[in-house]
Order: structure tokens, then sequence, then C-alpha cells
């Protein structure tokens, strides 16, 4: 009790350090807190950007990181298992250039492949009319890259594709979804597949392979099995693929440093304040 009254007289007294004594607490509490929530919601931004790559497929097949290794990957390979996938998506992915003039340009990434197939992997919603499929000089884009680059359903847009450059007509406008939910970085775009074969001269085999199980259970299986198959491939469940990665710097960290300097600096006045009262 004598302890107490000596406590709350110095409070008293040394009003300042005590200000900065509770102050400090305080904000120490709500920056632990407040990162721990942050680094939640982050998570959770990373895992639904990642969605925007993977979709809802199990197994994602694609080519090594390695200029000795082929850059396609051939889905008849997989026919003897065909009773084991509730799909497989096989599109060509690449990267197209959007060149107005020499100083603005811009890539976009670029999605041959069928319309009917890939709502199997992701939603596709459109804004206005929806394509049944593409014309060999037909793509789509988002609402939201058109509204910014000045585009409307129906308009000409010029591309350059493998150094191949040509006029294309915006056949249809997506909603920000499925595949065209994250375009924070790089603008996406779906193109007619046929006309990348015949530009990049791929034979029709693509350079990516999605699959969906009938069995998710029998993953780590088929994994295995269908690495045996592509030796110059990677064959891995889709959320430890690259493609699940997240190529930027993740920005809670940065969070979590400044906290901890703060935290740091809260305990130092915390200590001080409580030696000078107690003094």
């Amino acid at each position: 009790m004598v302890i107490l009254r000596y406590i709350i007289k110095s409070i008293f007294e040394k009003r300042v350090e005590a200000f900065l004594l509770i102050l400090s607490v305080v904000a120490a509490s709500t920056l632990v807190f407040t990162s721990l929530q942050v680094s939640e919601s982050m998570r959770k931004l990373n895992a639904e950007s990642a969605s925007v790559e993977i979709g809802n497929s199990d197994i994602i097949i694609e080519p090594k990181d390695d200029p000795n290794a082929l850059m396609a990957v051939d889905p008849d390979l997989l026919s003897a298992h065909s009773q084991s996938f509730e799909y497989v998506l096989a599109p060509f992915r690449c990267h197209v250039l959007y060149e107005p003039t020499v100083e603005d340009q811009e890539y976009f990434s670029v999605w041959g492949v069928s319309l009917k197939e890939i709502p199997k992997f992701a939603e596709l919603s459109f804004t206005g009319t929806k394509p049944e499929d593409l014309a060999e000089d037909e793509v789509i884009i988002s609402a939201h890259a058109a509204e910014r680059l000045g585009f409307s359903e129906g308009d000409s847009i010029e591309l350059n594709v493998h150094a191949h450059p040509g006029t294309y007509r915006i056949a249809g406008l997506a909603t920000s979804s499925g595949v065209f939910a994250n375009e924070m970085y790089v603008p996406v775009m779906i193109m007619n597949k046929d006309r990348l074969d015949d530009i990049f001269e791929t034979g029709g085999i693509p350079n990516m392979l999605y699959l969906k199980l009938v069995q998710p259970s029998e993953k780590a299986e088929m994994i295995e099995t269908l690495a045996a198959l592509y030796p110059d491939a990677d064959v891995t469940a889709s959320e430890d693929s690259s493609l699940a990665g997240n190529s930027g710097s993740d920005p809670t960290i940065s969070f979590l440093i400044v906290s901890l300097f703060v935290i740091m600096v809260s305990a130092f006045i915390i200590y001080t304040s409580y030696r000078v009262i107690m003094s």
C-alpha cells in the first residue's frame, strides 16, 4: 500500500514522464496488434493474387528456368492419365508489346487459350458483349485497362507480338475477376491461341499446363508420376509453383521493421520514465 501511494505521488509530481510512459505503452501495444493485423491482411491479399495465376488448378507443369530446357509442354503425354483430370488447360503464355508512341509503351501478359476452356480454370465475365470465341485478329482486355488506355469494345489496337506488328480488334471487355483480377503491375490480355502458335511456331504445343484432379488426395502421387513424364519441366502443386510466389517484396516486412524500431524506442522511454518516476 505504501509503495502504491509512492508511485501515485511520483506520477503526479512528474506528469511529463508519466505521460511518456503511458503513451509509450499504448503505442507499443497498438503497433504489435496492428502489425499482426496487417501481416494477416497481406497474406490474404498475396493468396488472392496467386489465385489469378493458378486458378482452381491442383498441379502446374511449366518449363524449367533453364536456357537448355524445352519451352514447350506437350499435353499428349497425359493421355494415359486422362481419367484422373477434371480438366487440362493448355494455354500459350507470353507477353506482347503495346506501343502507341516510342515514349509510351507497355507489355500485356497474354493468355493464348480458348474462351470455352478458361471458365473451368477461373471466372470470366464481361461488361458488355460476351464473345463466344476469338478470331485470329481479336483480343480481350479488361474494362479497367480499356478505360485507362482510352479504348472501347470494338476498337482496334496495335500490338507487336514477337516482332510481328499487327492490328487487332477488341472483341470484349472483361470484368476484374479471374485472370484479370490483378492488373496492378501488368495488364492482361486473352488472344487466339492459333494465332500465337503461328507467330511463335509452336506446332500447337503449349508452354504451360494447368491440371485439375478428380481426386485431389492423389496430388502427391500424381506429381511424382508426371515428373517422370516431364523431366525437362517443373511439375509442382499449384500453390507451390513459381507462379504462386510473390515476385515483389512483401510490404509487411518493412512495416514490421519500422514497428520493431518504434517498440524498441518505446521500451527505452518506458524504462527511463519508470526510473525517473521511481527515483
